[in-house]
Parts: structure tokens; sequence; C-alpha cells
């Protein structure tokens, strides 16, 4: 039976003009320029994710119960999806106060923490004297404007930073820098060793976390936070073990053990933290990388990593789950303990996107792109807790964040695919092809697939690409495209929303064939309009989802010409279907 289709003409604001479908924005940039490079030719290479704005307010995008294509990228889910129960996201480093977070829309059910930063300084300003009262007060406050709890972030390593002539000037107009010297002063009596480390005229001297004297106070001090009572408060939602670190927060990134001892002593430190907590471990995060991480996980913590912003970033890691198979797929391995344990806390940050960033992450007309990728590699990741900028550069695509992190496959609302790749420079990786949620795409004969839709790298000097191909793909043609639906996720006899988002800036037709009654059965066709942008083409289906493992569920199959971005499946209830 014919469609009838709702066409919606929702132009997205550019910020260049609009090209002709002869002049289509990503074929006018040369093949390897990034960057600032991108723009020389006066063509904004990003225009397809929008302007760039700092929005301060979620919103919801509008759930459609029929079939029809609409501008751009559609995020919407079906009014009954709630956000998970283990999700938590923190609001920037202010976004608590002075109402924001009342005027932000964030949905109901989501829980927003805070992230506190306290420190073994103020908890034990003398030795043998510890004082709980100000950290107490400071996670009331936060839980009066609005926050459901909060993460203390518990620092304790770093000394003292800046030169002598920094800390004079700091005195004057920067005293927030003091609040870094997080370790006791009365440390000094006990000769305990020190750290420096010297970075771009940046100095930070540690308290060496190994030293015996320095250990054996802090096991002490984490005994009595843990008689505190403030483990079992519910406000108290996590806590963030922290280690050594160059980076500001103590991150852990500079625990190495370089004997035995320092190995067993780290070891400790983390047994002290779970004898603290009792029944409360799901509430830890260890910091940490490398071989520090690896006990992490020994011992069940959570972890909270950061710059996702980088979205290339941990791409071959199996320590969190993340690993690139024989045909340059990424994938997840699922039996990963962070993420075969959804209550514990599995944590990043995208949070870089404001003006003063342009020198270090590229052009602000890049920013849109980047925090699209970003958030599709969080939730690629399985992450439960996001650290964001207070601004939703993207208003309807967090506002989907919310409703899908923190998911498993068991109480997911949707399945997705984007087909992208990308070239990262490390060692045994070449093609890095899809980021994937219980949705899979794989060539094979018959159903090949090429790269489509080059765009620039937003960094012209990022570490992690290849240095001759600065580009990713953000599509996938082929006459014939093959779709595996996680067989956990969808079985049997279903009814589900299939959402695509192509590029239509080609003369071409697509549909999407499946499986009904054991027949195969055709959605009715897509015509590309030739217009320099995304659309998105929503059809409700009723299919067989027999297919097992790596099967294909469903095909898109078109001409060949027609450049697929996103595939989304979406399980409906009975009373969401039209």
């Amino acid at each position: 039976m014919a469609h009838r289709w709702l066409i919606r003409m929702a132009p997205i604001a550019l910020g260049f003009s609009m090209l002709a479908a002869a002049e289509r924005a990503f074929e006018r940039i040369p093949e390897n320029m990034a960057g600032d490079e991108a723009l020389k030719s006066g063509v904004n290479p990003w225009h397809y994710w929008g302007t760039y704005h700092r929005n301060p307010r979620l919103v919801q995008p509008v759930w459609r119960d029929r079939d029809d294509v609409v501008e751009g990228w559609d995020w919407s889910l079906p009014p009954h999806v709630k956000p998970s129960s283990r999700a938590k996201l923190r609001w920037g480093f202010s976004g608590w106060k002075d109402g924001k977070l009342q005027k932000a829309g964030f949905p109901d059910g989501l829980s927003i923490v805070d992230e506190l930063w306290w420190s073994w300084r103020k908890l034990e300003p003398e030795e043998g004297q510890f004082d709980f009262n100000g950290l107490k007060e400071e996670i009331r406050r936060r839980v009066e404007a609005g926050c459901q709890g909060v993460f203390i972030r518990l620092l304790g390593s770093v000394w003292e930073t800046g030169t002598p002539e920094q800390v004079l000037e700091w005195q004057k107009k920067s005293s927030w820098r003091f609040n870094r010297w997080s370790a006791p002063r009365w440390l000094e009596k006990y000769n305990i060793e020190k750290v420096e480390e010297i970075k771009n005229g940046e100095r930070v001297v540690h308290a060496d976390i190994f030293d015996p004297n320095y250990h054996a106070k802090y096991l002490r001090f984490v005994k009595v936070f843990g008689e505190s009572g403030l483990p079992a408060l519910p406000e108290l939602q996590g806590l963030l073990i922290c280690g050594l670190s160059f980076s500001n927060g103590e991150e852990a990134a500079g625990v190495r053990f370089k004997t035995p001892e320092q190995e067993k002593r780290w070891r400790e430190r983390l047994q002290a933290w779970i004898d603290a907590f009792g029944g409360n471990k799901r509430k830890l995060i260890a910091m940490g990388d490398g071989p520090a991480m690896r006990v992490n996980m020994e011992y069940g913590l959570g972890s909270r990593d950061g710059f996702v912003e980088m979205y290339l970033y941990h791409a071959e890691d199996r320590e969190r789950g993340q690993y690139i198979d024989e045909g340059r797929y990424l994938c997840v391995d699922e039996s990963n303990p962070f993420i075969a344990n959804p209550d514990i806390i599995f944590g990043d940050e995208n949070e870089e996107y404001s003006e003063r960033q342009v020198d270090r992450f590229g052009p602000i007309e890049s920013f849109n792109y980047r925090y699209f990728t970003s958030m599709l590699r969080f939730l690629q990741m399985r992450r439960n807790y996001l650290y964001t900028e207070e601004i939703a550069l993207l208003p309807e695509l967090l506002w989907y964040v919310c409703h899908a992190m923190a998911r498993t496959v068991g109480d997911t609302p949707d399945a997705w695919c984007f087909l992208r790749e990308s070239y990262v420079r490390q060692e045994g990786t070449d093609a890095l092809k899809n980021f994937e949620r219980w949705l899979h795409q794989r060539d094979r004969e018959g159903y090949e697939t090429q790269p489509a839709v080059r765009i620039p790298h937003a960094i012209e000097k990022w570490w992690l690409h290849d240095p001759k191909r600065r580009y990713d793909y953000v599509a996938r043609t082929g006459k014939r495209i093959g779709f595996a639906v996680d067989d956990r996720f969808l079985g049997g006899r279903r009814r589900v929303a299939v959402k695509v988002s192509f590029y239509d800036g080609f003369d071409d037709t697509w549909r999407i064939a499946y499986v009904k009654d054991g027949h195969t059965a055709e959605t009715a066709p897509v015509t590309c309009t030739g217009t320099d942008g995304f659309r998105t083409a929503t059809f409700f289906i009723e299919a067989d989802f027999e297919a097992k493992e790596m099967a294909f569920d469903l095909e898109i199959h078109s001409g060949g010409r027609v450049p697929i971005g996103l595939v989304r499946v979406i399980r409906l209830r009975p009373t969401e279907t039209p």
C-alpha cells in the first residue's frame, strides 16, 4: 500500500549560504585540509550540524506517529520513554547555581548531580582533628538547589603549584588555585617525599602518595571518613578516589607502579575505601589509567574518564571494552566489568565547547559536529554518567542522550548504527568503521559499501589521526546495505519505527527491505531532492526479526549513490503504532 508522505520543511540555520546540489559543501574542501584550513574556500563543511549556539535549555524532539521525512537529524522517542534510573548527569561547574537546573528543562527522572571537589587538607586541617561539617553543608546546598546528589572528588596529593613569582601573583587575583593544594600541611613534619613536574612553564609538586608516612596517615583518614556517616547518605551518589596527576583534579594518570611495594599500597588504598563504604561500594569510582586501572577493575570499582570530545580516544582499549575487529569495525565487549555491571559508575566528560577553546579544538564552525560525534561515541561506549558544560549545542540531541545513557540491551528504547569511518594513528589500526549500539552494519558479498560524505577534522594537527587522512566519513553508500539487530533487543514479530538519516544531495531513491510472514517486504521509496543536507525518513513497520547473530534483519536498497548516515530502530508499545 502506498504511504502518504508528510514533508516538514524546517531549515537548519547554517551560518554559510546553502549551496546548490552541484556545489555540495563537503566536496568543495581539498581532501586533506582540516580545521581552519578547511574554511579558506569560504564554505563551511560542518554546516550539516547547524550553527553554534550556547543554548541554555534542552528541547524535547516531537514524536510523530506516522511515516514521514523531516529535515535534519531526528532524535525523537516515544512519549513513554523516561531516563534510566542509573543515568547521572553533571551540568557544568556551576550549573546547579542560580536556578539554572530549573531553567534547563531536564526530563523528569534524570538524576542531576554535582561533582564536588573537596580535599583531605580541608577535612583534616590539623593532624587528628577532623571536620566534615563544611563538606556536609556543601552537599546540602546543592540538594536544595535541585541536585539529586553529589559525587565527591576527594583530592589529597598536590603539595603546591606554581613558581614563587606565580604564587605572589595568585594571592592577588587567583585564590582558587590554592584549592589545588590538597595535601595537609602538617604532613611536612614527616618529611614526605615530593614529586615535582614542570610542563610548558607550569609547575606542580605532589606529596608522594607511596611514601610510607603519607600512606599510613591517608589510610587512617579514610577509616575516619567511613565513620562520619557520609558513605551511607543517599545524597552521596559517588566518590572519586584520586591519585597523582599533573592535570587539574588528580586524575591518577601519573600512578605508575615502579616497585611491587607501590602496587601493594595502591591496593591497600582501594581496600580501605571499600571497607569505609561497606555495603555502598557501588558508589566508589577509582581514577587511573594503565596498571592502576587494571587493579581498579580487579576490585570491581567504577571508572570516570574524560576527553570524549576527542571521539577517537580509546578506540582500541580493551580495559574500557573497546576493540577493533578484523573487519575494522569498532566493537564493544559487553563482558567488560564496567559494561557488564551497569550499576557501577562508568562516566566521561564532554565539556570543551566554549569560545575560549578555539585554539585547542579548532574553529567554532566545527563545534556542533564534534559535539554530535562525541555524544554518539559516549553512548556507543555504554557510559552511564555524563559531565557536560551547562550548555546544549544541539538541544534535541542532549535530550535524547539523557534518555539513552545508562541503558542495557534489555531496557534500551532503541538500537542504532552511525555509518561513519575514520583513520586513527594507532599501532595495528587503520580504518575505524561505525559507532554501533545493538544495530550492526557489515560488508559481505552482495552488500559491499563505501565511505561517503568526507568531513574534515576540526583540528589541523590531531595526535590521534592519520596525518595523511585528516577527515571522517559520516555515511556509507551501497546498492544493498545490511543491518543485523542484536537478538536480545528484538526477536520474533515486532512492530518498530525505523529512522534513517541520509544525505539528500545525490540523485537517487532508496527503500527499506525486511521480512514479514517469511517473505520480503519493502517500504515506499524515498527520493532525494538534491539538497545539500541531511534528512531523516521514518517508517513504522511490522517485521519478523528472526535472523540470528549477524544475519541481516533489515536492508536498505538503492541505486548505490545515496549516503546513509544513521539508522535507528525503536521499540514500540501497541498503543504507539499508527
